[in-house]
């Protein structure tokens, strides 16, 4: 009998310490994780005062615009104004014309004369169209405001407008150019190239804003060898008129705003783009997705829930492990245009070791992942799938934080429907139209292609930790 009570007692103390050592066992420890308040894309808040310099194209070309009678040409300069008061509370505007150089307009009575042919006879200026005139202009008058107090004449070549803008100035000034966009010699590489330089390398955006309006004249900048243009629009077609645009330079928040200001003036049907660092209002996540999983259990290694974050333990003998995650995407108003079949991913694995979070290459190179646009006719919605090969997960007792980045390739941004349709073409060949503009589309593709290079706008950023 007292054998019996030994060997049990005896079975009882190994299993109990069994229990304590399973019971024990120590936890895997988890990378560092980041900061998930900063995955939010949502553009800054506009300025709260706003300095605006307003250029108008004083060339021959814009001549045939002041036909008679109220038309959008003829309202937009008192509109130009009245968006800066409606738009902010503190707000100014300096006014200023060119063509083959920049002139300052220092009454508000000629600027208003641009509304009529007058405004464009002075032949010292109106014979070519030079728009990157008035963009090594304004950067000098940032400049010159911010080193000192002397006049344009006195600083002039003392200025150097490739010196980087310092950030108060970034977020209270703003560039509007009214043209109709043909460049001297067709040259719109020299323009883009300005406004890589000067503007996109300084953070700062570039807004487009198209607006047709009634047209009788003479389209000059046509592209070598070219011949000038004659262009009448028919009255009550809308098809006929001939688009001018407002090429705004500043931070995107300031540009949405006025955009937004002048459009529900007198100009809805506007088009427009802004071509920024900013895809998204909020970047897509884990967080608002349908999620399906296969071969994976939830598990939690962390003290603090993240809706950001998913956290698994691997189905041991699974056959598939994989994470889908299906969700709508919502681009910021006037945002550049891109193909959303055309993502491209970066991953990273991270895992600790010791007291340091450090990158694992194995395990990153066995998450593959593949997205596509789910077609539901109304709304872009897309499925991003995360799939692991875990038979070559390495065999250590971690917990992997993953972190995957989805981003437009650059091949993949593309003038918006509209450009097409008011594009003439390029100079070689030509569908001479005075009713379109010619290289729209280019100008268009092109800077979006340089500010998505300069800036690597993201769309989506998905974490998970997996052991």
């Amino acid at each position: 009998m007292l054998r019996k009570f030994t060997t049990f007692l005896t079975s009882f103390i190994c299993l109990l310490h069994l229990i304590l050592i399973v019971g024990c066992e120590k936890r895997p420890d988890v990378p560092e994780l980041p900061n998930f308040d900063e995955l939010a894309a949502i553009p800054e808040k506009p300025s709260e005062s706003l300095s605006v310099h307003i250029y108008v194209d004083a060339t021959l070309s814009m001549q045939g615009f002041t036909v008679p009678g109220t038309t959008h040409y003829s309202s937009i300069f008192t509109k130009l104004e009245s968006a800066i008061t409606t738009g902010w509370s503190h707000g100014k505007a300096e006014f200023y014309r060119f063509g083959i150089q920049v002139e300052q307009i220092f009454d508000r009575t000629t600027y208003l004369k641009a509304k009529t042919p007058d405004f464009y006879e002075d032949t010292d200026i109106n014979l070519e169209t030079r728009i990157q005139e008035v963009i090594d202009y304004d950067i000098k008058r940032i400049m010159g405001n911010e080193i000192s107090n002397t006049t344009d004449e006195d600083q002039e070549g003392d200025i150097n407008p490739d010196q980087e803008i310092s950030e108060d100035r970034k977020v209270s000034h703003l560039a509007v150019i009214v043209t109709d966009l043909f460049q001297d010699q067709s040259d719109i590489n020299l323009l883009v190239a300005q406004l890589k330089d000067k503007y996109i390398k300084n953070n700062l955006e570039v807004g487009l804003l198209g607006i047709r309006s009634q047209f009788d004249g003479i389209v000059y900048d046509m592209g070598h060898g070219q011949d000038p243009l004659p262009h009448k629009s028919e009255q009550g077609k809308p098809d006929t008129y001939r688009p001018f645009y407002l090429l705004v330079l500043g931070k995107y928040s300031d540009i949405y705003n006025y955009f937004e200001q002048l459009k529900k003036s007198d100009y809805p049907d506007a088009q427009g783009i802004i071509f920024s660092r900013y895809l998204i209002n909020s970047l897509m996540s884990f967080d608002e997705a349908v999620i399906k999983e296969e071969g994976l259990n939830p598990n939690t290694f962390t003290d603090r829930s993240y809706s950001h974050l998913k956290q698994y333990a691997i189905v041991k003998k699974s056959e598939q492990t994989k994470i889908i995650a299906n969700q709508k995407y919502f681009p910021i108003p006037y945002a550049m245009s891109f193909d959303l079949n055309m993502l491209e991913d970066s991953i990273s694995a991270k895992h600790k070791r010791g007291d340091q979070t450090e990158v694992n290459h194995a395990a990153q190179n066995i998450l593959k992942v593949t997205s596509s646009v789910i077609d539901n006719n109304q709304e872009n919605e897309l499925s991003v799938e995360f799939k692991l090969l875990r038979k070559s997960l390495p065999n250590i007792n971690s917990v992997f934080l993953y972190e995957v980045t989805l981003k437009p390739t650059i091949d993949s941004f593309v003038a918006p429907v509209w450009c097409k349709s008011w594009d003439m073409g390029v100079d070689m060949n030509l569908k001479r139209d005075g009713s379109r503009t010619l290289n729209l589309v280019n100008f268009v593709r092109d800077l979006s292609k340089i500010t998505a290079q300069t800036h690597n706008p993201i769309v989506g950023k998905y974490y998970f930790l997996i052991k």
